[in-house]
């Protein structure tokens, strides 16, 4: 497996998105993202889960159907997409086979879950 790496500077403090059972939203102020001069988010998930993201420019949105199709991100996973400035960020944990969520009571395994997002510029 051949290694590759991008050019790729943080110019914002990461945001740290709780990955939980139930959605989570963050509101974003996109306006200083823009004056920042950040093109790109890198997207990081520390936790062994899977967790689904999504951020939105339509700050009225509906946070379960806008993270219908979310960014589904594995655990240990790193990607760096382009941005579009959103209005809000939000995620949920997601059932995967061989990363449960919850343990046999039903309680949440990872609690203090979250994916880490550093806007920058780069790619």
């Amino acid at each position: 497996m051949a290694d590759s790496s991008f050019p790729f500077q943080r110019l914002k403090t990461p945001i740290r998105l709780p990955a939980r059972l139930v959605p989570t939203r963050i509101d974003v102020n996109d306006f200083d993202l823009r004056r920042s001069g950040s093109t790109t988010v890198m997207v990081v998930n520390p936790f062994p889960i899977w967790t689904r993201v999504q951020g939105t420019t339509n700050a009225g949105a509906d946070v379960a159907e806008a993270l219908e199709e979310g960014v589904l991100v594995g655990p240990g996973w790193c990607m760096v997409l382009s941005t579009q400035y959103p209005k809000w960020l939000a995620a949920i944990a997601v059932e995967f086979p061989g990363f449960p969520v919850v343990d046999d009571l039903g309680a949440e395994l990872y609690p203090q879950a979250y994916v880490e997002l550093s806007y920058g510029a780069g790619l």
